[in-house]
């Protein structure tokens, strides 16, 4: 699903408060710091293991909201930052390990990341006690300072086949499993691209045509709906959704999956 950013620290701890969810390491620095306005990306400290921070700002995205919703239990396996493959790579683990049990009663609905990441496996993490462990680690394209990797990779061409990839290869395996699933890509759906391409049309109506998709293409695939404004679910001068942009995408899923 989605991890949620760009919350400010006061929401989070506002929110951690109102559930009664104890104070952290985390909480306790940026209470030190003053930092409860700070734009909150996880970018200036790192979570604990227990962090108040990410189980409050569980609590306030849509896959919370649409689980009440459905009343279901949610499993999110989502994190920051992340790429398709790392998408495709923990839904495909976590039902690889549950392929004898009876999946019916499981509603897959993963989103898409910007095709412009990818994930690498480093043998040589360096954790804070300085020893060395092995871990995918993810990599942002766009902000990397490495000219090659800008060159070769930051382009629509692989920014396009990453994505498609990874939704033709989860969606067939939730399809051969069948295992009821609706991919979105937030809308991301290369319009301008296809029209000069002749293969990426083919690629996506291939997908529409095949793939269970929310809102039925992916170019109208929005967790909040193609007719909401942006302004109108987005934290003002940031592209995550608010906390009501939030309760909009969890209402416009359960709509959309009950409808078929």
């Amino acid at each position: 699903m989605t991890w949620g950013g760009g919350f400010t620290y006061g929401d989070l701890i506002k929110v951690a408060e109102e559930n009664n969810i104890s104070d952290c390491s985390c909480v306790n620095h940026i209470k030190r710091k003053k930092l409860l306005s700070e734009v909150y990306h996880g970018d200036d400290i790192r979570e604990c293991k227990s962090c108040a921070l990410i189980n409050a700002r569980k609590l306030m995205t849509y896959p919370h909201k649409l689980s009440k919703l459905l009343d279901a239990e949610l499993i999110d396996l989502s994190k920051p930052g992340e790429s398709c493959q790392y998408v495709v790579r923990t839904t495909i683990d976590f039902f690889l390990e549950r392929l004898d049990e009876d999946l019916s009663d499981y509603i897959v609905i993963p989103q898409f990341p910007n095709g412009l990441r990818f994930e690498y496996w480093n043998e040589n993490i360096i954790n804070r006690k300085d020893s060395i462990s092995k871990d995918w680690q993810s990599y942002m394209i766009a902000d990397s300072d490495n000219k090659v990797i800008v060159d070769f990779f930051g382009n629509t061409m692989y920014q396009f086949y990453n994505m498609t990839n990874s939704i033709m290869q989860l969606g067939s395996f939730l399809k051969e499993n069948n295992i009821r699933y609706y991919l979105s890509t937030e809308g991301q759906g290369f319009q301008d691209f296809a029209k000069v391409n002749e293969i990426a049309k083919r690629r996506i109506e291939y997908i529409d045509t095949n793939y269970s998709i929310l809102g039925g293409e992916i170019n109208n695939s929005r967790l909040v709906g193609k007719e909401v404004r942006a302004k109108e679910v987005n934290i003002p001068g940031d592209g995550h959704y608010s906390e009501h942009g939030h309760t909009v995408a969890a209402n416009n899923i359960y709509r959309l999956i009950n409808d078929r």
